[in-house]
C-alpha cells in the first residue's frame, strides 16, 4: 500500500487502467473499515505474486549458473 499513491499519481492506473482493478478495490475495503476482508485480499495478491515469482527466481537462477 506504500507505493499505491505514487503509481496513481504518475501514470492514473498504469497502463490500461492494469493497476487500478485490484489495487484500488483493496484500498476502498480499507477505507470502508473492512479490515479483515482487505487483509485477506492483500494476503491473496501476496500469495498470486509469489507463486509467480518464485519459479522465475528459480528459473533465472539455473540460467545464471550456465552461463
Amino acid at each position: 500500500m506504500n507505493g499505491f499513491d505514487i503509481v496513481q499519481a504518475t501514470t492514473a492506473g498504469g497502463p490500461g487502467s492494469t493497476t487500478e482493478i485490484l489495487n484500488i478495490f483493496i484500498f476502498r475495503t480499507f477505507g470502508q473499515g473492512l479490515f479483515a476482508q482487505a487483509t485477506t485480499m492483500s494476503l491473496v495478491l501476496f500469495l498470486m505474486v509469489a507463486l509467480l515469482a518464485f519459479p522465475v527466481i528459480r528459473f533465472l537462477r539455473r540460467r545464471e549458473n550456465v552461463l
